[in-house]
């Protein structure tokens, strides 16, 4: 990052294309089509390529994941730091590290929370990078997603910054287990929900999909939980940008994921963040992240 080189490490046996069987306690590595559709894919990317954009969501909205890491170099083990991921529908991805701030797992909510002050200054941070990167043009709406509820302060500070932004959303997401079953041979078809009030829903993201006739995965599959909705657009919309941003994975061939890529890898970020030193500043292009 600091020489401006997108890298992409691999693993000498995913390389390995003679068909020898893993050794006990090894993973499992995947067939050398998949392999390959895999890194092709990625390095599209990392080149500055898009392999393919959204249908159906407009390409002016933008969408931000807020979440948070550990300071690695930092002496203080209760330091956090926030970082936004954002991403438009062209398939544009950038990177934000925020403000750095002491958070205690033992005193408080185990998520962290930003104020209000903070929060608008992530948010302003991401609308600053938006526009250079468009024309000085702003979105005509900020979606934004978190993978735990929404604190006041967070509320008020993220309506403040989005002030000059005509329509916004905030999203929260949930795991409180919820699960639910059809007859048959095949789980739910991904796309189906389950609406429990206004504001929190059941997701398939992961499911049968009619187009390949059958479900891609070995595991049953778990709903997205979307616990909180604070905004201006109807939650159908919501749910299907949802549903569409889990096709947005670069790291990956595969038809879908489980989360949608606001919040998917914002652990796998905040790692390469958390061992950059604070002098020195992050890349914003979100292929020096994959």
């Amino acid at each position: 990052m600091q020489f401006g080189i997108p890298t992409q490490l691999i693993w000498p046996r995913t390389l390995d294309i003679t068909g020898r069987p893993t050794a006990p306690g090894m993973r499992q590595v995947q067939d050398i089509a998949t392999r390959a559709w895999n890194f092709t894919t990625a390095l599209y990317h990392k080149a500055g390529g898009s392999p393919w954009r959204l249908d159906g969501v407009r390409g002016d909205v933008c969408f931000v994941g807020v979440s948070f890491y550990r300071e690695i170099l930092e002496a203080n083990p209760m330091l956090r730091t926030s970082m936004a991921q954002a991403f438009t529908a062209a398939g544009d991805g950038y990177v934000l590290r925020g403000n750095s701030f002491e958070w205690s797992d033992s005193q408080r909510e185990r998520s962290p929370h930003l104020d209000s002050k903070s929060a608008a200054a992530l948010i302003r941070d991401v609308l600053e990078l938006y526009q250079r990167q468009n024309r000085r043009s702003l979105p005509s709406r900020l979606v934004i997603h978190k993978t735990s509820r929404f604190s006041d302060e967070e509320i008020q500070g993220f309506e403040a910054a989005c002030r000059i932004v005509p329509q916004h959303d905030f999203v929260a997401f949930g795991n409180r287990g919820i699960q639910f079953y059809r007859t048959g041979d095949y789980p739910p078809v991904r796309g189906t929900f389950v609406k429990f009030s206004d504001t929190e829903f059941a997701l398939y993201t992961d499911g049968y999909i009619p187009y390949l006739r059958t479900y891609p995965g070995a595991r049953i599959p778990r709903p997205v939980e979307i616990i909180e909705h604070h905004g201006d657009s109807p939650w159908n919309i919501v749910l299907q940008e949802v549903l569409a941003l889990t096709k947005m994975n670069w790291n990956t061939a595969d038809f879908s994921c489980s989360m949608p890529i606001t919040v998917a890898f914002s652990r796998k970020v905040g790692e390469v963040l958390a061992e950059l030193p604070q002098e020195l500043p992050p890349r914003p292009e979100y292929r020096y992240y994959m």
